[in-house]
Formats: C-alpha cells, sequence, structure tokens
C-alpha cells in the first residue's frame, strides 16, 4: 500500500529522547498499525527509560501553529493526545482542534506521573475535566490516573460520562488483571495477559496510539481496544530492554 493512502493520525505529545514513550513512541505504533503519524511536539524532556531529569513545555502558540501547518494540507479525524502543560490548555488545543474539523475525535491519555515518578500534574478541577470530557471521544487512564480523576468511583459500574474512558490495569478479586472501557451502552471487561517480570516504559502511549490507529481505519472502538490490547502485549514481549520494539506489518 502506498504511503499516501493511509489515514493520517496526528499525535500532540512530548518528546522523549529515548524513543520509547511520548510522540516518538506514537509514531512507532501509527506506522506499524498501518496509518500515517504525523506529530506536534507539546513538550521537550530530558529523560531515557529509567531517569527523568527535567521537561520544557512548547508554549501554546507553537503548538496552535504546529497544528494548524498540517491541517492546512493533510485530512485528519483522529488526534491522540498526551502530556499537556495543564488541563485549561488542554481545553485550549482541543477547541482549537474543533475549530479546524468540527467532526475530529480526540483520544486523550492523560499522563499524571512519567514511569521515572515525575509528576505532571497536580491539581485537577472537577470544572476543567468536565469541560474536556464533553470535548473529547474517549480517555484512556491507568488505574491511578483514573482514581485521580474520579475519586470515589466504582470502576466497575457505568460511568455516566460524556466519552467513553478505558481504565487500564483493574485487578479483580480472583488477582487477574482486565482493562474496563466504558461506553454509553455497558461497561465491557477486555482481558489480557501478564507478564511478570517484564515491563516497558510507554506502554500507555503504546495503546492509546493503537487505539487511535484502530479507529482510523475503521474499527469500531471496541474492536480497537481489542487489538491495541494485542499489540501492546507483543511489544511489552519483544525484548528483556525497557525499551520495546514495534513489530512493523503484523
Amino acid at each position: 500500500m502506498n504511503q499516501f493512502s493511509k489515514k493520517y493520525v496526528l499525535s500532540v505529545a512530548g518528546f522523549d529522547p529515548s524513543g520509547g514513550a511520548g510522540i516518538l513512541a506514537d509514531i512507532k505504533t501509527f506506522e506499524a498499525m498501518n496509518v500515517y503519524g504525523l506529530g506536534v511536539v507539546s513538550a521537550i524532556t530530558a529523560q531515557n527509560d529509567d531517569t527523568f531529569q527535567s521537561l520544557r513545555w512548547t508554549p501554546v502558540l507553537v503548538i496552535k501553529e504546529q497544528i494548524r501547518i498540517l491541517f492546512d494540507k493533510y485530512p485528519i479525524d483522529y488526534v491522540k493526545m498526551g502530556i499537556i502543560q495543564g488541563l485549561d490548555v488542554l481545553l485550549e488545543i482541543i477547541r482549537f482542534l474543533k475549530s479546524l474539523n468540527s467532526s475530529i475525535r480526540i483520544i486523550w491519555d492523560p499522563l499524571w506521573k512519567a514511569t521515572a515518578g515525575f509528576e505532571f500534574h497536580r491539581v485537577i478541577t472537577g470544572k476543567q475535566l468536565s469541560g474536556i470530557l464533553r470535548e473529547v471521544y474517549l480517555i484512556t487512564p491507568n488505574i491511578e490516573e483514573a482514581a485521580a480523576l474520579f475519586p470515589g468511583r466504582r470502576f466497575t459500574e457505568q460511568f455516566k460520562a460524556p466519552c467513553s474512558i478505558l481504565i487500564t490495569g483493574y485487578r479483580k478479586d480472583d488477582n487477574s488483571v482486565i482493562d474496563l472501557l466504558h461506553t454509553k451502552e455497558e461497561v465491557l471487561e477486555i482481558d489480557g495477559e501478564t507478564f511478570e517480570g517484564l515491563s516497558k516504559h510507554g506502554t500507555g502511549c503504546v495503546l492509546s496510539s493503537a487505539i487511535t490507529s484502530g479507529l482510523a481505519t475503521g474499527i469500531s472502538l471496541q474492536d480497537s481496544c481489542r487489538e491495541a490490547k494485542k499489540y501492546v502485549a507483543k511489544f511489552i514481549q519483544s525484548n528483556d530492554s525497557n525499551l520495546g520494539y514495534h513489530q512493523y506489518g503484523k
């Protein structure tokens, strides 16, 4: 297939020099999942797969300039959002994207903490969160991020939220670990494997990017989440280091 017949998918995310997480991981995932990856840098970090040193946020105007020139040329219907300076900035960028394409679907991976322990955000207000949830299509928090976003909620009970929510890493009473996909119609359990002794830097980025890729190629949300789970399993098992390999054409 010629690359220019592929769907264009955009990542707005931070730059991780190790390539394990952030925009580089997103682009690798997009390409492996048979869509064409475009990228807008929201932050520049100094880190590797196990040490986080520093972060510099990209000014909002520069983020918008990067976005606009891409939309001037390419048809973009799906966007994956990673780290952004704050929820107010995130909402501003989301509304800017929608001004360029009113039907765009946005998948937000609400990163609160880097693998190495650095916290990107400490303050969450209900008003900010509510405004964002009304504008995005899907959010993909892990269990810790979900607890911060939705304190006191029982995650096995259906959320009354304006968007779909995929909560990853939920541990059941039998000690198995599943993902929970909340839509307006159902709560779907997505089974997965556990890999004792194996972990990878950037699995959350890879998962949300794989879901975005599936949606862009016309797969349903439920099947996109299942296929993304399989892709992440291969990513985790690709080698014994903390940096995973992307399996192109799989």
